[in-house]
């Protein structure tokens, strides 16, 4: 909504400037996301599945972050290394949904009506 205005306080170059409300904008487009992601997240945390729950913390800035970098590069080009994190966060909530969906179903096999 200021992106202009934010960016403003931080960068007084015209040419960087242009550069720099584009890219803000393209990494806010999932920011939305983020609140779906940590509770789903967190809730994984809280059934104790550990192992999910590190996959997740690890796979947004690192499992799927890092390889759509070079993807998006490739693709795009420098335009790409903006989009690899909304495409990461994008692939890391439907990783997120996934394994939340397939850890509640095992808990409620094991344990009908109660916490896992």
């Amino acid at each position: 909504m200021f992106t202009g205005q934010i960016v403003s306080a931080f960068l007084n170059n015209p040419d960087a400037f242009g550069y720099a409300v584009r890219f803000a904008r393209i990494l806010l487009t999932t920011g939305f996301l983020f609140g779906a992601f940590y509770v789903l997240s967190n809730a994984l945390q809280a059934m104790g599945a550990a192992t999910q729950a590190l996959v997740i913390n690890v796979s947004r800035q690192g499992l799927v972050y890092i390889p759509a970098l070079f993807i998006m590069k490739a693709v795009i080009g420098v335009t790409g290394l903006v989009w690899a994190q909304p495409a990461a966060d994008l692939l890391s909530l439907v990783l997120v949904i996934v394994l939340y969906l397939v850890t509640v179903k095992k808990c409620s096999r094991t344990q009908k009506n109660t916490l896992c």
